[in-house]
């Protein structure tokens, strides 16, 4: 096989599947997504928030939350901007995340990790998102090209 056949074959195979958020949430739940695998999720961003994460040792970090609008309530799935993206993108000069990221389209890429919510007298929560630490794991996505 010549070498350029086969480079364009191994990187099609070892390109991160592309999944919906009711995907990712079907195939955790199923126990078919492993937390090494990287995924990719193209969503249209339709609601942007903050949340504050309290670490073990007791620092805190600030997440920018993105959730895909065709994120059901029962995926309960978001994109998490972590501060070392956040300041790369501030670095850019873009420091009104949610005029940057509202409507638009993003592909993001990387691995899901899943919390969960136990409150006494109901059923466990779980809540899944990619985290993404680095700007080279997003980007949008023109209309045509989705």
């Amino acid at each position: 096989m010549p070498l350029l056949a086969f480079l364009a074959t191994t990187s099609l195979l070892l390109a991160p599947p592309v999944l919906t958020s009711d995907q990712i949430f079907e195939k955790s739940e199923a126990h078919t997504l492993k937390w090494t695998d990287k995924v990719t999720v193209v969503g249209y961003i339709g609601a942007i928030g903050t949340q504050l994460v309290i670490k073990t040792d007791g620092t805190e970090e600030t997440y920018l939350v993105l959730a895909p609008s065709h994120a059901s309530s029962k995926t309960r799935f978001t994109i998490e901007l972590l501060p070392s993206a956040q300041a790369a993108l501030r670095r850019l000069s873009i420091k009104d995340f949610k005029k940057h990221f509202q409507g638009k389209t993003l592909r993001a890429t990387g691995k899901v990790k899943m919390s969960s919510m136990n409150l006494i007298g109901s059923p466990q929560v779980r809540f899944y998102s990619l985290s993404i630490q680095d700007l080279d794991q997003i980007e949008a996505v023109d209309e045509e090209t989705k």
